[in-house]
């Protein structure tokens, strides 16, 4: 293995900057970690690691040494989600999210992940050096470009690349965000009471844990969640409480207050009075509860990049945890930031290039999680569109169906999905797949659309791209208008472009399978088909004003973006189907069963 004629400085020795530092000295990179405590540790209780971080360290070889060091830890397995609702009755479900065979999770201790992790680091290509806390960042230009790390003890260190994983407090972000990332980090109104009590104590209390399941219990501003961790031996409890009688961030909390403190039983308690006897008997249990102020990046930041400087994890994202997908996305950095540095092409010369692909694929990723996050988090507590009765409640579950279904199933193709990023800086073209090739001819993309065409086609596992992506360059990419093509023109070459009775046909054949045999299904999905390919093709006049010159180049990137609109329907429209048959089918055990 060649090394690179680079080093990279990573700030934070927490999970995501661990991954990092593995994925890139694999690929021959030297990295120096910067880590401000006395050693590797973490702070926190369990953690839920889904089937897309799963993915990541499946591809880096590191799964099977997680699962093999941490001998108290259960191995990836499939976890459904239970919803629970009202908060009266312990058994009461409202809504279960599918699971596949193939939605492996992994439930395990943040400290017994960490401990994993790190025993993968290779000091030949990896240094770690403790009790460094970054105070600052300066960059200096010349014959090679650098970056200077500055910190508290006075030293400095010069890099030519720094990753800040320094998480939610991070230094690093305000090197790349400025003024924006102090507004953006705000107290989002909510604590979470976070706490373990052994599986022992919870039988001895009377209650009854579904052992391969996430339990999240529904309230009015408030909700609970469980999972057993440790080889089923600890039940992992978060009760989160949120005030939603004023914005996020209106009620800063006074400069110098911790974000964790010790709290009392008593208190938890006190926001989950009239639920249920399980419920209160697994709170009563906490030990020792801690208290966490929950901050969050609202609004997302508009970048994670800034000359040599990018960030990853909770610096660039750092969100709220109803989706239980922040570790996980923060892994997703991890792993797109190392595959591109790795590319053959990557040096010295191009490492800014390398981080606007990395910012162009991960920022709009991981900020559609975030707020998707927070949605979720309204809606458990009862402050969804659809109101805070079961009935509304359920009616949002099931416009997040595709959603969940999306983190815990569709994701499974993200291997394929990384390996397109190495693609960003290139204007060669790009074969769809081939199940639409026929419909829409082969498109070549500016590098400003490439990141929205490989999340949308992310979800396909019909993608493989593994055997030549190493071909694909790091090239400017620069679309200068041609004179001619006027917007009657337009119209032709989009019929041109696109067969759309063909790709009507398409859909239909892919998704009749899904619903009942009868014409009343088949007639109300013919209408739901048309209505998407509408939306590929509605707002031409919006989007191409009259009297304007279009490149060819141009209109097929506009073509591109209103396909993307389309297929990310279809998925929602493919998942919300499986999980109606999924539905119907466990209805038909259940009369069987009676």
């Amino acid at each position: 293995m060649a090394a690179k004629n680079f080093r990279v400085a990573i700030v934070g020795g927490g999970v995501c900057g661990v991954v990092c530092a593995i994925g890139l000295q694999r690929a021959g990179i030297y990295v120096d970690i910067f880590e401000a405590a006395s050693k590797y540790g973490e702070v926190g209780a369990g953690i839920g690691i889904g089937p897309n971080a799963i993915l990541v360290l499946r591809k880096l070889g590191l799964i099977n040494d997680i699962t093999s060091f941490s001998e108290e830890e259960d191995p990836p397995a499939v976890r459904p989600f239970t919803f629970r609702f009202p908060p009266s009755d312990a058994q009461a479900v409202l809504f279960q999210s599918p699971a596949g065979e193939d939605d492996l999770t992994l439930g395990m201790h943040r400290a017994s992940f960490l401990d994993a992790l790190v025993k993968s680091i290779d000091p030949e290509f990896t240094s770690t050096h403790f009790n460094k806390r970054c105070t600052s960042i300066t960059e200096s230009s010349g014959a090679r470009s650098s970056a200077t790390l500055h910190f508290s003890d006075g030293t400095t260190h010069e890099t030519d690349l720094v990753l800040g994983a320094d998480g939610v407090k991070s230094t690093v972000r305000n090197f790349v965000a400025g003024e924006e990332a102090s507004k953006s980090l705000i107290f989002t109104n909510g604590v979470a009471y976070r706490g373990l009590v052994s599986m022992e104590k919870v039988e001895e209390v009377g209650v009854k844990i579904e052992e391969d399941v996430y339990t999240i219990w529904m309230g009015d501003g408030v909700h609970l969640v469980t999972y057993p961790i440790r080889n089923k031996t600890i039940l992992n409890v978060a009760a989160f409480v949120t005030d939603f009688s004023v914005p996020m961030g209106y009620k800063p909390l006074p400069p110098g207050e911790p974000w964790v403190i010790p709290t009392s039983r008593e208190e938890v308690l006190g926001h989950f009075k009239g639920w249920n006897r399980d419920a209160v008997k697994i709170i009563e249990s906490i030990e020792q509860p801690t208290k966490w102020y929950v901050h969050g990046l609202y609004p997302p930041l508009e970048s994670f990049v800034k000359g040599r400087v990018a960030l990853i994890g909770d610096a660039a994202h750092a969100m709220l945890p109803f989706l239980a997908a922040g570790v996980g996305q923060g892994i997703e950095d991890a792993y797109v930031m190392s595959r591109l540095l790795a590319h053959p092409q990557a040096n010295a010369s191009n490492l800014e290039n390398v981080l606007k692909a990395y910012d162009r694929v991960r920022t709009p990723r991981a900020n559609d999680i975030s707020l998707r996050s927070k949605r979720c988090g309204d809606i458990y507590e009862g402050y969804g569109p659809s109101g805070p009765s079961a009935r509304g409640r359920l009616a949002d579950m099931k416009v997040l169906e595709p959603l969940l279904d999306l983190l815990f199933a569709i994701d499974m193709s993200l291997n394929k999905f990384m390996v397109q990023c190495a693609a960003t800086f290139s204007p060669r073209q790009i074969s769809v797949p081939s199940s639409d090739r026929r419909y829409l001819r082969t498109i070549t993309l500016p590098p400003e659309m490439i990141g929205a065409f490989v999340w949308a086609r992310s979800h396909s596992d019909d993608l493989d791209f593994e055997e030549d992506w190493r071909d694909w360059e790091f090239l400017p990419f620069d679309l200068r208008p041609t004179n001619g093509t006027q917007y009657e023109k337009l119209l032709e070459l989009i019929h041109e472009l696109v067969d759309w009775s063909a790709l009507q046909e398409s859909a239909v054949d892919e998704l009749t399978p899904l619903v009942p045999d009868d014409p009343a299904s088949r007639h109300e999905l013919q209408q739901q088909i048309v209505g998407m390919l509408n939306i590929v093709a509605q707002d031409l006049n919006a989007a191409w004003p009259v009297g304007k010159d279009y490149s060819k180049a141009q209109v097929h990137c506009l073509l591109i973006e209103r396909y993307c609109v389309y297929y990310a329907r279809k998925i929602e429209l493919k998942t919300l189907l499986r999980v109606r048959a999924a539905q119907h089918r466990h209805r038909q055990q259940l009369r069987r069963r009676h």
